[in-house]
């Protein structure tokens, strides 16, 4: 991670599936405590097992100081308030969705429906950035090999987001 930072240029790395806790991520963030700065949350029963999210900060670019982070669905949706150019922050959201099983989407679902009644509760935390694993899409003609459709719930529900 330090490397490809260091050498790309990135301000700004978000990361999925990562398999770590907190503890991990301190860990990480000694080892390259010059260059990184590191928020993750776990999934709260199997940490270092199944899902996990990171967002990692760059010192080199980007200003940490006083970024605020917030677990809106531990080990797989996460957001951190950052410094931005002219005083401005920076609401960035990193997300591990459930994967869609065939044409069942209902989990999926419930993970965006959950994500968006945290900013509907939260609407000064609505993310200016949004990325991640969907494990969605909303064209599967387009962006599937071989080409399907994930189910309407899924899909409708990201939608709404």
């Amino acid at each position: 991670i330090n490397q490809l930072m260091r050498e790309k240029r990135l301000g700004v790395l978000m990361l999925q599936e990562t398999h770590m806790d907190g503890e991990r991520g301190q860990e990480v963030e000694a080892a390259f405590s010059k260059r990184l700065k590191v928020f993750c949350s776990g999934n709260p029963t199997s940490p270092h097992t199944k899902e996990g999210v990171a967002i990692i900060l760059n010192k080199e670019h980007v200003n940490v100081n006083n970024t605020e982070q917030t677990e809106i669905v531990p080990g797989r949706a996460m957001l951190i308030k950052m410094n931005w150019h002219n005083g401005r922050k920076l609401n960035i959201c990193v997300v591990y969705a459930p994967n869609v099983n065939g044409s069942n989407g209902h989990e999926n679902a419930e993970f965006w429906k959950t994500i968006h009644q945290y900013f509907e509760q939260n609407p000064s935390k609505k993310p200016d950035i949004l990325a991640g694993d969907m494990n969605v899409v909303e064209s599967g003609m387009v962006d599937r090999l071989p080409a399907h459709n994930d189910p309407e719930e899924a899909t409708e529900a990201l939608d709404n987001l």
